[in-house]
């Protein structure tokens, strides 16, 4: 441990043995004093000679006062630039002695950590600002880990935002699927009234003949009799008024000579021969295009005609009582046409009068529709 002298701090000495700052000191000793004022000031009230003076001697240049000239003429150092008290350890440099033995106490009990603020020896000054440093290094090292913790936490809230959209695409999909599952549902209940239906053999006109294949073509055998003859489904166009409000069915026209008509009816009120289409309770479409509604016609439309190799579909929408008029898988224009309210009291069946000899169709009630139902 380094040991410094507490009454000789400095380490340099003049050619004549003598302390440099005494040297200094004398070359300063014309400043002016002051002697009336300090004559007074050292005289008591009764005015007698104090025997312990005040402090005689003033500094010209600032209010300080000193017993001896000596420290005067130490003090007044402090007014000029030069700096006479050396640490023999180190550069440092001071014009008072005071300084100068208080930096000596550095020396002595040691420097204060610039890491930690802990006052260190100087002979273990530098081992403990390594392990300061290396504290700081750990701290550093810390916030690097904090710095990579935060990117990875950036990176995991990307990859869940990803995740997110992926799950909310896929969401989106099953959504899709079970709106197309519902639209299928929906299709097969409004197909389920028709799709164990076929032609009725018991109400069907001598003149007709329903073929074998699953009852749902009838050919017109008989001769020309000048009019028509009619065949009715087995079963009512409503089973269930729960399962759906859409109720439809189509013919497709395989020969077709010159008039058939087809719709819906009361099987109960209508004879198989005959024009059933003029008749009350009756909605029907002729070949030629004119379309009746409740057993009134309502006029010719060339878009409804159809004949050979056509297939025409009717149906109805009882949530809103409208008609609906399909030709080979396109729906015509049947606004304003509408079903009467007991439409839906199950005594309508499908039908269908053919008149010429050789006229033949074959009825879908509900399988593989050339109309996408859909679509309604």
């Amino acid at each position: 441990m380094f040991r410094v002298s507490k009454t000789n701090p400095t380490t340099t000495t003049t050619n004549d043995g003598q302390h440099p700052y005494r040297r200094k000191l004398r070359s300063h000793a014309d400043i002016e004093v002051d002697e009336e004022e300090d004559e007074k000031e050292n005289r008591g009230p009764d005015g007698r000679k104090r025997k312990f003076p005040k402090l005689p001697h003033r500094c010209a240049k600032c209010p300080k006062k000193f017993v001896k000239f000596s420290g005067l003429q130490r003090h007044y150092l402090t007014h000029t630039d030069l700096k006479e008290f050396k640490c023999r350890l180190c550069p440092y440099e001071s014009n008072q002695k005071e300084h100068l033995e208080r930096h000596m106490s550095i020396h002595r009990y040691g420097e204060k950590c610039r890491f930690c603020g802990a006052p260190i020896v100087p002979q273990w000054f530098k081992h403990h600002e390594k392990t300061c440093t290396a504290a700081e290094e750990r701290f550093s090292q810390l916030q690097n880990d904090q710095k990579k913790l935060l990117e990875k936490i950036n990176e995991l809230e990307k990859q869940q935002k990803e995740q997110s959209k992926a799950t909310a695409d896929q969401f989106s999909k099953i959504l899709e699927k079970i709106n197309e599952l519902e639209k299928e549902q929906k299709q097969r209940k409004a197909l389920l009234n028709f799709r164990q239906n076929y032609w009725d053999a018991n109400v069907c006109h001598e003149n007709l003949e329903i073929i074998a294949n699953k009852s749902l073509i009838v050919h017109h055998k008989g001769t020309n009799s000048g009019y028509c003859s009619s065949v009715f489904a087995k079963h009512p166009i409503l089973q269930d008024n729960k399962s759906s409000d859409i109720f439809y069915y189509e013919i497709a026209i395989g020969n077709e000579e010159n008039w058939m008509s087809f719709g819906f009816a009361v099987k109960q009120q209508n004879k198989l021969d005959g024009t059933i289409r003029s008749r009350k309770g009756t909605y029907a479409i002729d070949s030629d295009g004119k379309i009746w509604i409740n057993g009134e016609g309502k006029g010719i439309n060339d878009e409804y005609c159809y004949g050979e190799g056509d297939t025409i579909g009717i149906g109805v929408n009882l949530a809103t009582r409208h008609i609906i008029f399909t030709k080979n898988g396109h729906r015509l224009d049947s606004y304003g046409l509408l079903v009467a309210s007991s439409f839906g009291d199950d005594s309508f069946h499908p039908f269908v009068s053919l008149h010429d000899s050789g006229d033949k169709i074959e009825a879908n009630f509900g399988a593989n529709f050339k109309f996408a139902l859909e679509a309604l």
